[in-house]
């Protein structure tokens, strides 16, 4: 059986398997979850709880998990288990090369501690992406700054501006009514 558990929020998921997973269970239940979530948020932290009941997982099942995880290999932020024999175990540290996400497996009795560490990405994720983008554009342009004073290291005045190489891929451009000489700094040798 699996149950979605109630922790569940935002991008993070967690199931718990009990007794023996059917394909149809994992198509039905995990599935659609997971591709609802990515739609929504783009990223997954997702949790596999495996309790002392649980009896396996068909075939089908485990072959539909390994289609879809490589599907979404870059999808998932976070990858964890909690619980479950140590080929589960082994299979997860597996998974870690194929993903590009974090994985990490916990022992049944750190469940609240899978949690708390599965949780932390939702957290991040929520944050306001204006204050991201906003400490994204203060980093390019303390870049920019950088960049362009390196670059301007030993021009001479007239030659070829560094702007348009600074520019490129960016949607910031040089100001119109300035010249070359306006825009270079002062040289300095470069050595050949």
């Amino acid at each position: 059986m699996i149950e979605v558990m109630p922790e569940s929020q935002g991008n993070v998921i967690g199931v718990k398997f009990s007794g023996k997973i059917t394909t149809r269970e994992y198509e039905e239940t995990i599935i659609p979850r997971v591709e609802a979530i990515l739609k929504e948020h783009g990223k997954v932290g997702f949790m596999y709880v495996v309790d002392e009941g649980f009896q396996g997982v068909e075939a089908g099942a485990m072959w539909d998990d390994t289609k879809f995880g490589l599907k979404h290999r870059h999808d998932f932020d976070k990858l964890a288990l909690v619980g479950g024999a140590k080929w589960m175990e082994w299979l997860t540290k597996l998974c870690a090369r194929l993903i590009s996400g974090e994985t990490r497996t916990f022992p049944l009795e750190q469940l609240p501690e899978a949690w708390v560490w599965l949780k932390a990405y939702d957290r991040l994720a929520a944050a306001d992406d204006s204050d991201q983008i906003a400490h994204k554009e203060k980093i390019k342009a303390i870049l920019v700054a950088y960049l362009r004073g390196r670059l301007n290291q030993g021009r001479t005045r007239g030659s070829a501006p560094t702007d348009a190489i600074i520019m490129a891929g960016t949607e910031a451009s040089p100001p119109e009514n300035q010249g070359a000489e306006d825009r270079l700094s002062p040289a300095l040798p470069v050595p050949p």
